[in-house]
């Protein structure tokens, strides 16, 4: 399980404490309450990092432990930031669950626990979990753009449309169409610091958000 403490030291630029997550005690009274066990993905997401808003609910939002859910077997961990979908998984299998409101089936998601945790850390710091993000509309700058990330930059999501490249506590990202480049809705830059958001910021064509 060291991708998400790795993955949330990155993010965050520092150790992690133990006041970062829940206890436990406090998981193991979740899961009572529930009647179900956690997956060991889910769990130490809690108990490593469960606390830290900027993973776990400048976005899409991980639910704190006294308002998980069940349905059945599942147990529902994660909602939307409008809350127009949730997310589930079971002990069982890890399979990624999904619900949109409209609609009362459960879809699975091609895309197991872990990955899918890990991607939403980094979507959160995307989107509001930094403080500091850009945008480069301009079509014309977007293939200086890419052609420095894929080369200086590791590519830490792809699914579902969005692509995410990441260095260090930054995050260069966009949505992308069936050949793999940025839609025109452009690509953002979001940083941890002001100092890394203005070095990148000024390498190429983005604008403040």
């Amino acid at each position: 399980m060291k991708n998400i403490i790795q993955t949330a030291e990155q993010l965050l630029g520092r150790k992690l404490t133990a006041n970062d997550g829940y206890t436990t005690d406090e998981i193991k009274q979740a899961e009572n309450m529930l009647g179900l066990t956690m997956p060991e993905a889910l769990k130490h997401f809690y108990l490593s990092v469960g606390k830290v808003e900027v993973l776990a609910s400048s976005f899409q939002r991980f639910l704190p432990l006294d308002e998980l859910q069940s349905d059945g077997e599942k147990i529902i961990f994660l909602a939307e930031n409008q809350e127009v979908c949730l997310w589930a998984t079971t002990i069982h299998d890890t399979t990624i669950w999904v619900k949109y409101s409209d609609d009362e089936g459960w879809i699975t998601e091609p895309i197991g626990l872990m990955d899918f945790i890990l991607l939403t850390m980094y979507y959160n710091c995307a989107q509001g979990g930094f403080e500091f993000g850009g945008i480069a509309e301009n079509e014309e700058a977007y293939p200086a753009i890419l052609e420095y990330v894929q080369k200086e930059w590791n590519k830490v999501v792809q699914y579902n449309t969005l692509i995410i490249y990441a260095y260090q506590d930054n995050l260069i990202w966009y949505f992308y169409k069936a050949d793999n480049t940025p839609t025109n809705d452009g690509i953002f830059l979001s940083c941890r610091t002001e100092e890394k958001f203005d070095k990148f910021f000024n390498l190429f064509d983005f604008s403040e958000l």
